[in-house]
């Protein structure tokens, strides 16, 4: 919910697939492999599999956003 309504705040209606993809999987990105950052320092634990796990859920949400990003509204007459 909070990458959507960041998404809404950034980009407008209409928005090309790209623009969408890479503002919202950059987005997801940062939290989902910052949010292990304390348990690596708190608890030792490993960072390999967090990381290559953010990004791949990162690119996914980014996919899934873009796909389902709404149209410009039309202007008719």
């Amino acid at each position: 919910a909070c990458l959507a309504y960041l998404a809404t705040l950034g980009l407008s209606a209409g928005a090309d697939f790209m623009t969408v993809f890479r503002f919202v999987g950059t987005a997801a990105m940062l939290v989902l492999i910052l949010g292990h950052v304390p348990g690596r320092i708190w608890y030792k634990t490993r960072l390999t599999g967090h990381l290559i796990d953010g990004v791949v859920m990162g690119l996914v949400v980014g996919v899934i956003f873009a796909l389902l990003w709404p149209e410009a509204p039309s202007t008719v007459g």
